[in-house]
């Protein structure tokens, strides 16, 4: 067995080869990673919180996330790399917060974003990862109606639209079961290819469904992901997601998906180096919320290709 030591002043990450398993002890939040070429794990206090199987390099089967209480936050279906069936995603308490469904990593049937109290805020149906009939997106008590786009029709029937939340807002992370601080960077996007509600709106959408997982918690981190991806009327297609981990300044003039949170005083903060495999933890998981964004309006007709950017900073917030 081979053995491998990441130090700094703060924290000591340890990594192990056993046969072709690779293992990763992270005493900040005393988890345990371990991945090798059929599955990826991770726990915590010895708790199993994620357990992804894998098929030849890539997710095939069930990946569940689960709290530190064996909570069942998200069970998301795989084949072969793609999204395939049923999505669901619940709140802390245990109520449903997503359902949602692929086909051959497209979304397919009814989806709907639920509240904590179990009410719709968003809803719609998707035919073969085309958006179909009229999507709603309703204030965040789910008692109002503030859109309502029907894409047979390619046109707003109601959008009166305004932000669920000012520059900042206190969110629950429901897989930590620990609130934070999220901070929403003005946005004036001006471009006619956008997510149903605008950026604004998918942006919240995005922070409010984010699960940050747990060896990221608690620490100070920063990365920029950019997302090329194929939009056509009603549809999105994710090509390819790449990082930078010297993450830039992030600019509201260009189309993102920022995600600016804190999790916890200063003094119960770490400084981690963090694995491959656990930024490859992280980029499942961006890549899953991305394809949960909801569909998208664009004026062309035919396909567009476009980047967007994706700066996460955990702790680390810069100005923006």
């Amino acid at each position: 067995m081979a053995f491998g030591v990441l130090l700094t002043s703060s924290f000591l990450v340890l990594l192990s080869y056993s046969g072709l398993a690779q293992i990763m002890d992270y005493n900040h939040c005393n988890c345990q990673e371990i991945k090798d070429a059929i599955e990826y794990n991770l726990k915590s206090d010895g708790v199993l919180i994620e357990r992804i199987p894998l098929k030849n390099g890539v997710i095939h089967g069930q990946w569940i996330s689960k709290t530190i209480n064996s909570d069942t936050i998200i069970i998301s279906n795989y084949r072969d790399g793609k999204l395939e069936g049923d999505f669901l995603q619940f709140h802390e308490n245990g109520k449903i917060k997503l359902e949602a469904r692929f086909k051959a990593g497209r979304p397919h049937g009814k989806w709907t974003f639920y509240n904590e109290k179990e009410r719709v805020i968003k809803s719609g149906v998707y035919e073969n990862g085309q958006a179909k009939g009229v999507w709603k997106i309703f204030n965040k008590k789910g008692r109002k109606l503030l859109l309502a786009y029907d894409f047979d029709l390619n046109q707003y029937t109601k959008n009166n639209f305004y932000p669920y939340y000012s520059s900042k807002a206190v969110l629950k992370d429901d897989l930590n079961e620990e609130f934070v601080i999220a901070y929403f960077p003005n946005m004036s996007v001006r471009n006619s290819i956008k997510p149903l509600g605008g950026y604004v709106s998918a942006s919240e959408y995005f922070t409010h469904y984010m699960n940050i997982p747990k060896q990221f918690f608690n620490t100070y981190f920063g990365v920029n992901f950019r997302a090329n991806i194929e939009i056509k009327q009603g549809e999105f297609y994710l090509k390819e997601l790449q990082y930078d981990d010297h993450p830039t300044s992030f600019d509201g003039f260009d189309p993102g998906l920022p995600f600016f949170v804190e999790t916890n005083d200063a003094r119960k903060l770490s400084r981690v180096s963090h694995t491959e495999n656990s930024l490859w933890l992280l980029e499942k998981r961006i890549e899953q919320l991305l394809l949960l964004s909801g569909p998208w309006v664009i004026d062309e007709e035919d396909n567009v290709n476009f980047q967007i950017q994706i700066p996460i900073q955990i702790n680390s917030i810069r100005k923006y």
